[in-house]
């Protein structure tokens, strides 16, 4: 037995006599407060032609959130101090002429602290037998933090990665101007600016203090069981990561667009419209990011690496990492991690300071077409490209070495992850595609509205949108398929393509997706005391941009946000009871109004796949699908019961991937059924009161969970779980 493999499992709570809901077998409460707090205030003045408007908004929120990853190890205290002010200047400059400007300030602050439950650091390893060294050198934010540990068929051990804490500053100057020209034209035009930041004191994960992961099948002295190989000291992966880094990052933006209203006749209407965009790729102020570029790839100074252990034996680590600019600037001295190491400068090689290209052709037509059919009816059509920001690429080059060190260990021992003597890894790299167009999206319908009786509109809809660059990442260090068994004993570092790194994430924007949609929908606006909504949508969702198990190829599957078929209905009915009260009695029984909401969807996409390296590819890839030989439908479905047929799945052969397509398991629908009785009460001119009373699920259906779709669990393919319970709230709410 191992002493730190038995210590990571005496760091799980043990069960809770006599329960067991699905897999779960240990429940707790701990206190969940939770303070939040809103001032707004409003500033108007009018000077002529001018109405000037400030406007602010101080948001504060504090919250003890005790469960990180569903145990009660680690914890999150919140402290969320937002604040927004905006300033607008609107001027009539004539009878048809009115221009508007805007300033707006705004900061995103987040501070997340770690406490102690019931008075216990439950986070500590020490008090569990926990003892390993770490490999890479220097400060953690909490020394003897217990390991994030992954166990196949357990939940997540974690001690958190707290405390962390960021801050998101944005400026943005905007203005419109609206010309009426004529009866037949309304023009706008108009743009913005924005200074955007993102100071990031939260980059070290939740791996500074070592991650485990341990499997059925994978290491080579396997014991077949994940949980035995973690009381045995053997895992698969072992993650580490260095000091954490303090990076300030930055980005300017500016949009500008035109747009004509053109009412063409008195049936004929046409919105036509161009926007311009761009967007600087985020830079760090001190350069402290990095990127992997196989440009700077070279063979002759690779890193070796042994055959068995995995680790550096010489050459150059840092071979393919590159910084942006030129240097760091002097005020990173003693701020930016990879500023103090010696021998990085070689790295710098003049490329851009967000290392992409910037794209600057970004120019978004839009059409609208409104054409009227006699008195009742319109026919509508449109179409457009719309170009979209993304963020700073989810802080994949921010947590890089040189100025954040995490390596990775393969098929190792818990007691030593590193050997028994001091050795240096392969680093884990992040990188980012220097083909960095914006993630676009062409989005056209047509449509018929037609006014029934009874004050009801009925719409049918064409509704599609086709996405372009959109991103995906794939780990272009993966061997081919059936490397490792070609190459037994061989630790799959020492067999990578760009030999002496670890994995290397690399993120393009060369993904694909398509949207196709039926929209049908009724509403009747407020009339009689009755109005409602009810829509109904038929869709199907393709994407290529799922992480994929092959790096060498891109899967096309329904994407996972498809939902083939959605329902809601919305209604208010004013109730007819005590139209002819007066006084006290009319006041508290009269004006009373039913409302609900229906909702039913689809339910969520899974894939049969499994962490076990079967293809040989070496880690670090998504999951592997299996084999499917045959139909996976079954008779009867609900709870205790098979979901799909799980006996059409197998194990495929070494070395290869299963045929098994991804997100072919359709979950359990999704349905929502809430309802609400209020009535608004005068009390005086000043004061009016509101009383309500509402239940939520009111028919207390249970939703049924997910089914397994691990292929090894014991309860693959069944739904094992449900959730939802009828909840009813009675509030009043007095205005004046």
């Amino acid at each position: 037995m191992s002493t730190n493999g038995v210590g990571v499992l005496n760091a799980y709570p043990l069960p809770t006599a006599g329960f067991f809901q699905g897999t779960n077998n240990w429940i707790k409460t701990l206190p969940n407060p939770r303070d939040s707090r809103k001032d707004t205030f409003r500033f108007d003045y009018y000077a002529g032609k001018h109405r000037i408007n400030f406007t602010g908004n101080n948001y504060s929120h504090f919250e003890d959130a005790p469960f990180v990853t569903n145990l009660d190890r680690s914890n999150s205290r919140w402290d969320r101090p937002n604040m927004t002010g905006a300033l607008n200047v609107t001027s009539t400059i004539s009878p048809t002429i009115i221009t508007d400007f805007t300033f707006t300030a705004a900061n995103d602050v987040v501070y997340i602290g770690i406490y102690e439950n019931e008075g216990v650091a439950r986070y500590l390893r020490g008090q569990y037998g926990i003892n390993f060294p770490y490999i890479v050198p220097g400060v953690k934010r909490i020394d003897e933090r217990i390991p994030r540990g992954l166990i196949n068929g357990f939940a997540t051990l974690a001690g958190s990665s707290r405390p962390v804490s960021s801050s998101g500053p944005m400026y943005m100057w905007s203005g419109n101007m609206t010309w009426v020209k004529n009866s037949a034209h309304t023009i706008k035009f108009g743009g913005w600016l924005s200074h955007d930041q993102q100071n990031n004191n939260d980059q070290s994960g939740a791996q500074q203090n070592g991650e485990f992961s341990f499997l059925d099948a994978g290491h080579p002295l396997t014991s077949g069981l994940a949980v035995a190989n973690a009381a045995l000291g053997y895992f698969d992966t072992y993650t580490e990561q260095g000091p954490a880094a303090y990076t300030l990052l930055r980005s300017n933006s500016v949009e500008a667009y035109v747009q004509d209203t053109w009412r063409a006749s008195k049936n004929l209407t046409l919105e036509l419209g161009v926007r311009f965009s761009y967007h600087q790729p985020w830079y760090a102020k001190w350069n402290d990011i990095a990127n992997f570029d196989a440009r700077f790839f070279d063979p002759a100074k690779r890193a070796v690496v042994d055959p068995r252990g995995g680790f550096i034996v010489s050459g150059d680590p840092y071979n393919g990492v590159v910084l942006p600019g030129t240097g760091f600037p002097e005020s990173a001295r003693g701020r930016a991690n990879g500023a103090v190491l010696p021998n990085v400068a070689r790295l710098f090689h003049g490329l851009p300071r967000g290392f992409s290209d910037s794209y600057g052709n970004a120019f978004a037509p839009r059409i609208g077409v409104a054409y009227r059919l006699g008195a009742k009816s319109v026919l509508r059509a449109g179409g457009g490209l719309f170009h979209h920001r993304q963020m700073h690429n989810q802080g994949s080059l921010f947590r890089n070495a040189p100025n954040q060190i995490q390596v990775q260990v393969f098929n190792g021992e818990v007691d030593r992850p590193g050997g028994a003597t001091r050795r240096d890894f392969p680093f884990y790299l992040r990188g980012i595609d220097l083909r960095w167009k914006y993630p676009s999206a062409y989005s056209y319908s047509v449509s018929l509205q037609r006014e029934l009786p009874g004050s009801v509109l009925a719409e049918i809809a064409y509704v599609g949108k086709s996405g372009v660059n959109q991103e995906r990442t794939r780990n272009v260090n993966q061997l081919r398929a059936g490397t490792l068994q070609a190459n037994p004993g061989i630790n799959a570092t020492a067999l990578r393509p760009y030999h002496g790194l670890g994995q290397v994430d690399v993120t393009t924007r060369d993904g694909h997706s398509n949207y196709q949609s039926m929209q049908l929908s009724l509403d009747r606006r407020f009339r009689g005391g009755l109005s409602f909504g009810l829509s109904y949508t038929y869709s199907k969702s393709i994407s290529d941009i799922l992480t994929p198990f092959d790096a060498y190829r891109n899967v096309r599957s329904r994407d996972d946000l498809d939902r083939p078929h959605l329902l809601n209905l919305n209604y208010i009915y004013e109730l007819p009871f005590f139209k002819g009260a007066t006084g006290a009695r009319a006041k508290v029984l009269r004006g009373w109004q039913l409302s609900g909401v229906v909702f039913f969807r689809s339910g969520t996409l899974q894939s049969v796949v499994d962490g076990v390296d079967v293809a040989g590819v070496g880690q670090g890839s998504a999951n592997q699908p299996w084999d499917v030989n045959g139909s996976i439908a079954v008779s009867e479905r609900g709870l205790g019961q098979r979901w799909f047929n799980s006996a059409a799945f197998t194990r495929p052969r070494d070395g290869t991937f299963g045929n098994a397509g991804l997100n072919i398991i359709r979950g359990p629908r999704f349905q929502n059924w809430d309802v609400a009785m209020f009535e608004s009460i005068p009390i005086s001119e000043r004061f009016r009161s509101e009383l309500r009373f509402e239940v939520f699920n009111f028919p207390n259906h249970p939703l049924l969970n997910n089914p397994s779709v691990s292929p090894r669990a014991g309860d693959f393919g069944f739904v094992t779980s449900k959730s939802a319970e009828r909840n009813v709230q009675l509030g009043w709410k007095l205005t004046f």
